[in-house]
């Protein structure tokens, strides 16, 4: 038998709590407690420099109906028994129709009740549940609470809790966190000799069809769903001989896997064949392993001597499973898969999925040195929309050419991010587009609200953008507001068949375009909600009323672009943002409708009391062309550009002109990008009738560069952690970069938020 890989010890690493540091006058050897305190953070900042995940794209912080915590009475060993108790508390309304649920997974035995009802459980009431349980067998246990319900509005809803036992010959322990998986429990397996496929190919003598189903068991809907598109292998079971594989395949939509036409003679006694399965959870399009690599594979039981002709098998990660979640994530993930393959053609490399892993559901891009995967903690492993939200995470970054440097760009510090959250645009850009994947791949609005007890507001109906759920925020920049972009890329996408609070009826203008928005997202990669207005208006899509009115929606006034002459060309420059004493940053100036172009000179304006010009090259639409420049004048940069055989491609970047921000330049100030003269002609000498949009470099401050060298490193948290203890005296650009949670002073915690942004971390911290 070809065995599953065996799963490597998930290690996890914990902080003391933060005791806050109290000011004293400083007496004796009080500057030496100071320095010891700052020795022991130190300490526990490098030791989270190796135990850090690294992300750049993470769930938002969803509203949860209640608030809930689930524990055990006592660490019970083999045999012994315990009382597992639910502390319940409705915190966003009643609850209707409400069933407590738990669920205890093989290896433990119930001795009381595990369901109960209750008619109305009251806001803001505390209420418990409890069950006594005894442990039948040594394993690393997952224990779960499932709490279903129903709304005011009828809607029907279900939240899970979760706490952790390990039990072994040698004690038990307790944790708050998923202990490794020791074991991986084989399939529930279930023959149905009566139960074959309609219309089957006649069987052969001496052969055997093998027809069945793979389910999972889901505790969201409670009942068993087709696990779609995973992969079954078919072994024969020897014994004197190494198991033999003997043909793969991967289940259908609807779960079905089928082997036909198997030879059905025992190499080693001449009988019936000795049959079982490995289920493998990988395809084209995901793997899931543990965090340590480790893909998931589970084994069926045998079957001996199997008898010529049809067998239907059907195979369950059960209810008593502890990974049957891994079913629900891969059908997640294939779903969004699916989607961009059925609407758009397009489908992305096999991605992994690391499960149980963090605390947090999070995106890793894959930063030069780092790989590229997901991360789902068990406490989210039931969640559609975050799987969903991960995953278009990582659809974004392979449209932008599979590389994590072209996605947009924000100085997020790595604080709670909400749904009406107000950052930058680039942030805004990044999340705000997985949240739409989260309402699009469902084609429903109401999988994005602002409210967990309520269905408005929603991605169609909000006024997020003014930086409050309810629409009573100060914010006046709709694309720095990440649920403002969604709204808005879901205003293009959606059709009068979604399902939103207008049933049959599309009431933006726009109908189901999302196509036309996917090849913007592929072909020119934009930064921001303004980028996407900008290159619709280009690509001559239309409807650019409708699409007005939809960014006026959402709090977002959009440029006028100017579109060049029929037979003339467009040169433009994007908007940038860029942090003080900032290296090498690229201004791409870009060419549409760019074929026949020889010649050229290009004046470019910039302010430099900002900016310092460092650099001038071709691009590989200029690769053949004679390219002199001049960096040396004060304000501008000359270039010029001259090829016998001309552009020969549709359009590009012309020539990137390289700066540097200067180190004392305060945030908010900015420098215009302008086009002041550009001259273009082609092979003949004939001139070509130019239209320019002028760009903006903003300079933003870059949350966490406290040592102001335009990058985030573990210097800096060494800084934070001096200006926590008093050691040195920040600066105000200091003391808005160090206080990463804006709570108005820089201390440990500030200095923790700045080392896991320094490691790759940009995604969430759970509130503690």
């Amino acid at each position: 038998m070809k065995k599953p890989k065996v799963l490597i010890s998930i290690q996890t690493f914990s902080f003391p709590k933060r005791k806050s540091l109290i000011k004293k006058k400083r007496k004796g050897n009080f500057s030496i407690i100071i320095l010891k305190r700052f020795f022991a953070i130190s300490c526990i900042i490098m030791a989270m420099m190796i135990h850090s995940s690294e992300s750049a794209g993470s769930d938002w912080m969803r509203p949860r109906f209640f608030e809930g915590k689930l524990s055990l009475s006592n660490a019970p060993t083999l045999g012994e028994k315990a009382t597992l108790l639910l502390e319940l508390t409705p915190v966003a309304g009643d609850s209707q129709d409400t069933t407590i649920l738990f669920r205890l997974p093989d290896g433990i035995v119930h001795l009381s009740n595990l369901q109960f009802q209750k008619q109305q459980l009251n806001r803001n009431s505390l209420y418990r549940y409890s069950v006594e349980i005894r442990i039948a067998e040594e394993d690393n246990y997952i224990l779960q609470a499932s709490v279903y319900y129903r709304l005011s509005n009828g809607k029907e809803a279900v939240q899970h809790f979760f706490t952790y036992l390990s039990v072994t010959k040698t004690g038990s322990h307790l944790s708050a966190v998923p202990f490794p998986v020791i074991k991986l429990r084989p399939l529930y397996s279930e023959a149905l000799p009566h139960e074959v496929p309609l219309a089957p190919p006649a069987v052969v003598d001496d052969t055997v069809r093998i027809d069945g189903k793979i389910k999972y068991y889901d505790d969201n809907i409670r009942s068993e769903v087709p696990i779609k598109g995973v992969k079954v292998t078919l072994f024969e079971k020897n014994i004197s001989l190494s198991d033999t594989e003997i043909a793969a395949t991967y289940t259908d939509a609807w779960g079905v896997y089928s082997f036909s036409g198997i030879d059905n003679i025992d190499p080693e006694d001449s009988t019936g064949r000795d049959l079982y399965i490995i289920l493998s959870f990988q395809n084209d399009a995901l793997i899931i392993t543990n965090k340590d690599d480790a893909l998931y594979q589970f084994a069926s039981p045998s079957l001996f001597d199997v008898s010529d002709g049809s067998v239907f098998i059907n195979h369950f990660l059960n209810s008593g499973h502890p990974q049957r979640a891994i079913g629900q994530i891969f059908n997640v993930i294939m779903d969004e898969y699916n989607y961009l393959l059925e609407h758009v053609g397009w489908s992305r490399k096999q991605m992994q999925v690391k499960y149980p892993f963090g605390t947090w559901a999070a995106y890793s891009p894959g930063f030069p040195g780092s790989k590229e995967y997901i991360q789902i903690p068990t406490e989210f492993q039931w969640e559609r929309g975050a799987i969903l939200h991960e995953y278009g995470h990582a659809m974004m970054k392979a449209a932008y050419g599979d590389d994590a440097n072209n996605l947009p760009k924000t100085a997020f510090g790595g604080s709670p991010h909400y749904i009406f959250s107000a950052f930058d645009a680039g942030f805004a850009m990044i999340e705000g587009w997985a949240e739409f994947m989260e309402a699009l791949v469902d084609d429903n609005a109401f999988n994005v609200t602002g409210y967990s007890n309520r269905n408005t507001p929603n991605i169609e109906y909000n006024d997020w953008w003014t930086g409050d759920i309810d629409g009573r925020g100060n914010n006046r920049r709709g694309e720095i507001v990440e649920g403002a972009v969604a709204s808005i890329l879901w205003d293009i996408s959606d059709t009068s068949l979604s399902q939103d609070e207008k049933p049959n009826v599309d009431d933006d203008g726009l109908n189901g375009l999302f196509p036309m928005l996917w090849n913007i997202m592929v072909k020119h990669q934009p930064q921001n909600i303004i980028d996407i207005w900008n290159h619709w208006n280009l690509e001559g899509y239309g409807y650019i009323d409708q699409l007005r009115g939809i960014y006026a929606d959402h709090g977002v006034v959009p440029p006028t672009v100017t579109k060049p002459p029929a037979g003339g060309i467009l040169i433009s420059i994007p908007n940038i943002i860029g942090w003080p004493n900032e290296k090498d940053i690229v201004v791409s100036i870009s060419v549409s409708n760019a074929k026949g172009i020889a010649n050229g000179d290009i004046t470019l304006t910039y302010d430099s009391g900002i900016l310092i010009a460092t650099d001038v090259k071709k691009t590989d639409l200029t690769a053949d062309f004679a390219l002199s420049s001049n960096i040396n004048l004060a304000d501008k940069v000359f270039m010029s550009l001259t090829s016998a055989a001309g552009i020969t491609e549709e359009s590009g970047v012309l020539v990137e002109v390289v700066f540097n921000v200067k180190p004392d330049v305060e945030p908010g100030k900015s420098s215009k990008l302008a086009l002041e003269s550009v001259s273009l002609y082609d092979k003949s000498g004939a001139a070509i009738a130019v239209v320019t949009n002028n760009g903006n470099l903003t300079v933003e401050g870059l949350a966490g560069d406290i040592n102001k060298d335009a990058e985030v490193t573990s210097e800096d948290a060494i800084l934070a952690l001096s200006i926590a203890v008093d050691l040195i005296k920040p600066d105000a650009y200091q003391q808005a970069v160090g206080d990463m949670d804006k709570n108005g002073e820089i201390n440990s915690a500030d200095a923790i938020l700045i080392l896991r942004k320094a490691a790759g971390v940009l995604g969430d911290l759970r509130k503690l």
